[in-house]
């Protein structure tokens, strides 16, 4: 290339030195300086020529350099842009691996954390404890239930108590209810009387003054007989009416009174029944009473029968639902142990899978950045091959800065993948420095569980329950 550009540079300088020798000036002699010489038209057109051809070659050096500078500029600008966007790539990259490892640390120790403690609570010791903490709690329920059966009896004696205090005060409020309700009947009856006995009367003097009136009018009727015997007819057939009319209303008011009578005699009769009823009732409660108090006692001694057989059921199903929930529980954690195992051999392959995945992803980034490059090369050298004597200098320094980037690129592949070997290595190595601590652990879980069990049987205490079994099995395990 650079011999390339060292021969268009000796072809331009050869053009530029024959076009000026092609151009002959008048020689101007010294001693016409200050004399008056006159020219031909031909050699001022010369002159004129030779002036814009120089002026040419001028401007088109000129453009030439503004053009090589401008793409210079250009390139500089695009391959800023481009370090730039490879910076901040390869920041966020670096921050997503960051990430990554803090995340796949933690999940670590999380589950390291959770291993631990199913180790801890699949001891055989821990698990013995827990039983007796189990039966110790069983017993606290069972006096609870003694307690609470205590109390519903006392509850049941006193809500018995209550109920026939309620039951006598019901037949002292019937009986008050019923002397009212005579009192009322009679006083009732009594006015009843009162009102037949006025309105009685008042149709007495009603029909006796009606009488006296009609009586009058008779006479003045007979009077004017023999004037108006028309009128007299007329006057007749209304006091007929009239009369027929109180007698229908005397015949109604004494049915009226004859019902009021029976409908009290009936009222009355059904009283006394009710007396005679009440009595013979107050006599069966007596009785009832007597046959309640006999089933009383009899449930009472049936009541202690179903208990004492309730309990010893309980008892029976207590200690086989305790024996099936051991059994349950070493089912589950065995199974859980196959799916922890199951589970730690897919995250292996997976990270495997993962790398080998990493590993080609960057690869081909590689190639198409390598192509790409080349693509761009090839484009740059075909539009601006006249610029390349200008560039020189430009270009070598570009390579410069593609060599070096494309050292730190290979670099950065470098540690990256120092870095996984390393993280692999170290992984390793932490998993055989837990292997060779699980002694030391086993030595240090003894004390964490005569802590833990010296815990709970403080909190057991401080709570007033029964400690005992917790404490024997505890000397035992020691």
């Amino acid at each position: 290339m650079s011999k390339q550009k060292s021969r268009y540079s000796t072809e331009e300088q050869a053009a530029v030195q024959s076009k000026v020798q092609s151009v002959q000036l008048p020689s101007i002699k010294q001693e016409q300086i200050n004399s008056v010489s006159v020219i031909g038209l031909s050699e001022l057109y010369q002159i004129k020529n030779h002036i814009q051809g120089e002026k040419q070659i001028k401007k088109t050096l000129d453009n030439q350099r503004l053009w090589a500078q401008r793409i210079t500029k250009q390139r500089q600008q695009k391959e800023a842009e481009k370090l730039e966007r490879f910076t901040k790539e390869e920041e966020e990259r670096r921050k997503v691996d960051k990430e990554e490892e803090e995340y796949q640390e933690r999940l670590k120790n999380e589950l390291v954390k959770e291993s631990n403690q199913k180790i801890f609570d699949q001891r055989a010791d821990v698990r013995n404890l827990k039983a007796q903490m189990m039966l110790s709690e069983v017993e606290r329920i069972n006096e609870q239930l003694n307690a609470i059966n205590k109390e519903q009896k006392e509850l049941k004696i006193i809500h018995e108590e209550e109920k026939e205090k309620e039951y006598e005060m019901k037949e002292y409020y019937k009986e008050q209810e019923l002397m009212i309700r005579k009192e009322k009947q009679a006083k009732k009856k009594k006015e009843c009387n009162e009102i037949l006995a006025d309105q009685h009367k008042q149709v007495k003097e009603r029909y006796l003054k009606e009488m006296m009136l009609d009586k009058q009018e008779g006479q003045l009727i007979k009077k004017k007989a023999e004037e108006d015997e028309i009128l007299r007819e007329q006057q007749k057939q209304d006091i007929k009416n009239k009369q027929q009319k109180l007698l229908k209303e005397h015949e109604e008011f004494m049915e009226k009174r004859r019902e009021l009578q029976e409908n009290e005699k009936s009222i009355l009769e059904e009283e006394d029944k009710k007396i005679i009823e009440h009595e013979y009732h107050k006599e069966k409660v007596l009785q009832m009473r007597k046959d309640r108090e006999n089933q009383k006692q009899q449930k009472k001694e049936q009541l202690r029968k179903q208990i004492y057989d309730l309990r010893v059921e309980q008892q029976k199903q207590q200690e086989d639902n305790y024996m099936q929930t051991i059994q349950k529980h070493a089912q589950e954690l065995k199974q859980k142990q196959d799916e922890e195992i199951k589970q730690k051999e897919l995250e292996k392959i997976q990270m495997v899978q993962d790398a080998e995945t990493m590993r080609l992803k960057q690869l081909q980034i590689q190639q198409q950045r390598k192509a790409n490059q080349q693509a761009e090369q090839e484009v740059d050298f075909k539009q601006k091959l006249k610029a390349l004597e200008q560039l020189e200098q430009v270009e070598q320094l570009q390579n410069d800065v593609l060599k070096k980037r494309n050292k730190d690129l290979q670099e950065y592949q470098k540690i990256q993948i120092e870095a996984k070997k390393q993280q692999r290595r170290n992984q390793y190595m932490q998993e055989l420095k837990e292997s060779v601590q699980m002694q030391q652990r086993n030595q240090s879980e003894k004390q964490v569980y005569t802590s833990w069990a010296q815990q709970c049987i403080e909190e057991w205490k401080d709570n007033g329950q029964n400690i005992l079994p917790m404490v024997k099995a505890l000397y035992q395990t020691e």
